[in-house]
């Protein structure tokens, strides 16, 4: 009669509480390593994403650069036109 034996060293043999318990705890534990990685590389990558973008010092520069020659357009133009209004030795009041 050939009667099953399962082989003792096949599967360590744990203690129901302890290995369960064990089990568990490095299931969290290698999630929570998980977890952690993928938020390091999305604050990474949202560090680059950043670094094409002025911070507020450079912003104000960026600002002036763009408003001063505006405004003087604006300035030349509304000069230029009001001066073609009043040719011909006009006086406005």
């Amino acid at each position: 009669m050939n009667s099953y034996r399962p082989q003792q060293d096949a599967l360590p043999v744990r203690d129901s509480s302890h290995g369960a318990r064990a089990v568990v705890v490095n299931r969290t534990h290698r999630v929570v390593r998980e977890q952690a990685l993928r938020m390091r590389e999305q604050k990474e990558k949202s560090r680059n994403l950043w670094n094409g973008v002025p911070d507020a010092s450079d912003q104000l520069l960026l600002f002036l650069l763009w408003s001063l020659p505006v405004t003087a357009l604006v300035v030349g133009l509304v000069w230029f036109k009001r001066s073609r209004g009043r040719s011909g030795g006009e006086v406005s009041q």
